[in-house]
């Protein structure tokens, strides 16, 4: 059984909704009142993933939900949700839209754990969780006011992610929980976690799992942060340890897990479009113009493969905006995902061409460029591998063979 799904338009029917044009215009109207026009900058974060102190980070987090609380208030947040959750009743569209507009303005970046929590796991709340734990915990989810991690990855579980192995055991009303999580992004600086575990070692291993919201306070999780090859520690080891939850924290049924996270992951790799982190093309730009490098052919044909590239992912996002009608997003996210990878990877290309050896000099002008070239590795297997994605999308969307199985 499914628990609070959703609709395209929470009952609202689409052909009373205000027209696109009609809403950018208003989304437009109102951004102009609340933030600065977009400038280019002397020194731009182009970092893939965080690094900055435990304050910082916590600084970053509480502008991005007070930015949220503002368009939540307005109309602008949640806007193609039903209306019965705190949404517009509008379309993916309509979403796009809003997005578009708002990327010409100064506004928070967005931290990861501020994208997981409101992205990912509240519409995955909205979808599956039981009214009673929608209640207790949606809407503060849905407004960042609860930061939430993602408790998936292990360290011998990677892209196989059903192959985990952290036990959930039960007893009566509760669950007992031993096992340990790793690549958490945010898990220090979280309250409550989206914990995947294995409930049924005797089942086939994507029938066997089960999927919790655990508060991270609970008696035996321990968060351990990892340091990165950027210098940040924006990701943790999570262990759990005789971690005692009752069964209302269950989400969807018992043994239901993997069609849930699956669920999550879509919308996961349809934000990634949205997403800014990492550089852009007009950062690229900025940089070439600065260092006066325009007129040269091979600087020209990298921006002219950047401009193609963003728009690249803009198209999809729209395309991906106007098909989707109900649940996650489908194959037009792990595209979404495909393209922005590819687009970061031209990113560095372009940058290590126009700096040279001083992509790696600190000399507090154009250091920062490091923590993208850095970064990108890592976003080609954040979120599933660019390898899952292209099997995704040849065996269940294309429906070309499966990948042969191991002979047990």
């Amino acid at each position: 059984m499914r628990y609070g799904s959703r609709t395209h338009n929470g009952g609202q029917d689409m052909s009373e909704a205000e027209t696109i044009g009609a809403f950018r215009a208003r989304a437009l109207e109102w951004l102009t009142t609340k933030a600065p026009l977009r400038q280019p900058t002397e020194v731009v974060d182009v970092s893939v993933y965080l690094n900055v102190d435990i304050g910082a980070e916590r600084d970053n987090i509480a502008a991005a939900v007070a930015w949220h609380q503002q368009k939540l208030d307005a109309g602008f947040a949640a806007i193609d949700w039903p209306v019965e959750h705190g949404g517009q009743g509008l379309s993916g569209s309509h979403e796009q839209a809003f997005r578009e507009e708002e990327k010409a303005f100064e506004t928070p970046d967005l931290h990861e754990a501020f994208i997981v929590t409101t992205g990912m796991v509240a519409p995955t709340l909205r979808d599956f969780a039981r009214p009673e734990l929608q209640e207790q915990l949606l809407a503060s989810v849905l407004s960042g006011s609860t930061m939430c991690v993602q408790l998936l990855s292990e360290p011998n579980s990677g892209s196989d992610l059903a192959s985990l192995s952290t036990r959930a055991e039960r007893h009566d009303d509760e669950w007992l929980i031993n096992g340990q999580k790793v690549w958490s992004s945010g898990a220090r600086i979280a309250e409550w976690g989206f914990l995947l575990t294995r409930s049924n070692p005797d089942a086939p291993k994507h029938r066997g799992l089960t999927a919790f919201m655990i508060p991270l306070a609970t008696k035996g999780v321990e968060v351990r942060p990892l340091k990165q090859m950027t210098g940040g520690e924006s990701f943790s080891e999570v262990f759990f340890t005789d971690v005692l939850i009752p069964d209302s924290l269950r989400v969807g049924e018992e043994g239901e897990g993997w069609r849930i996270i699956m669920a999550m992951l879509g919308y996961e790799r349809g934000g990634t479009e949205n997403w800014t982190a990492g550089g852009s093309y007009l950062q690229v730009r900025d940089l070439a113009t600065k260092l006066g490098r325009t007129g040269e052919p091979t600087v020209r044909q990298h921006l002219a493969d950047l401009f193609i590239g963003d728009r690249l992912v803009q198209w999809n996002a729209q395309r991906a905006a106007a098909n989707h009608v109900e649940g996650p997003p489908g194959a037009d996210a792990n595209m979404g995902k495909l393209l922005y990878g590819l687009q970061m990877d031209r990113v560095t290309n372009a940058v290590s061409h126009l700096l040279g050896p001083a992509l790696v000099a600190d000399d507090n002008e154009h250091f920062g460029w490091h923590e993208h070239v850095t970064g990108t590795p890592g976003y080609h297997i954040a979120g599933g591998t660019d390898q899952i994605q292209k099997n995704i999308l040849g065996e269940r969307f294309l429906g070309l063979p499966g990948e042969p199985k191991p002979r047990s």
